[in-house]
């Protein structure tokens, strides 16, 4: 029928099914009335197994760490020498404390995969956590000088950052937003195997952590897009 019992009412019902064809359904209603789906289940991924030379070989890591500043956001940044694995962790503050707590799932990620770190490169901002650490080594720069590993990754995942940050388009973004595009630029960093690696065809995420290789799947939305996502249930 194309009747409709509302009194002085302009439109039809064939007028609402043309809106929801070209429109699609009134996102306000999705958000309103959708109930809770039962979630897929997450299927399980062998972990990589690491060639045993590599281990015989570079089981003994040196970890270079510096502090990451990006729109006045600190971050704890570390690079492995030779694996060329990178971390980027917030800090709330330059404290001693704060740095502990930031460093020691590091250690924990490489210990869990069998490695060891024996020393630990820093500048003199560091020479508090000397006797924390122990008895990994702290070897602390003089104060002129600086950890080149760490420092030129420091330059690529900040330059990656802003990349980011401006692909958005926006003229101000959230610490929520520089924190996400730290995590995606550090990511992103150890998805791929890198030249001069102890590897050449497994990445430095697939070595410290055992993830396997990234899903293109994975990478269909770019960083700052706003998305409203709806799962229709048949």
């Amino acid at each position: 029928k194309n009747s409709t019992p509302l009194i002085n009412c302009p439109f039809t019902v064939d007028d609402v099914r043309r809106s929801y064809h070209i429109y699609g359904p009134i996102i306000e209603a999705l958000k309103g009335k959708t109930t809770r789906a039962r979630p897929a289940v997450v299927p399980s991924q062998p972990l990589f197994q690491l060639p045993s030379y590599i281990l015989d070989t570079h089981r003994h890591v040196t970890l270079c760490i510096d502090l990451l500043s990006v729109n006045g956001n600190y971050f704890l940044h570390t690079i492995s020498r030779n694996i060329r694995f990178r971390t980027t962790s917030p800090l709330p503050n330059r404290s001693k404390k704060q740095l502990l707590r930031r460093l020691a799932p590091v250690f924990q990620q490489y210990h869990a995969r069998g490695f060891e770190i024996d020393e630990v490169l820093a500048d003199n901002e560091f020479q508090c956590i000397e006797p924390d650490i122990l008895p990994t080594r702290l070897n602390v720069v003089s104060r002129n000088e600086h950890v080149g590993e760490v420092e030129n990754s420091n330059k690529y995942i900040k330059q990656t950052v802003r990349s980011l940050l401006c692909s958005t388009g926006a003229r101000r973004v959230p610490k929520a937003m520089v924190v996400g595009a730290m995590d995606l630029a550090t990511t992103c960093a150890n998805a791929f195997p890198i030249s001069g690696g102890i590897f050449d065809s497994i990445s430095p995420s697939t070595i410290v952590t055992g993830r396997q290789p990234p899903n293109f799947n994975n990478f269909k939305v770019t960083f700052g897009t706003f998305v409203q996502i709806h799962i229709h249930n048949n």
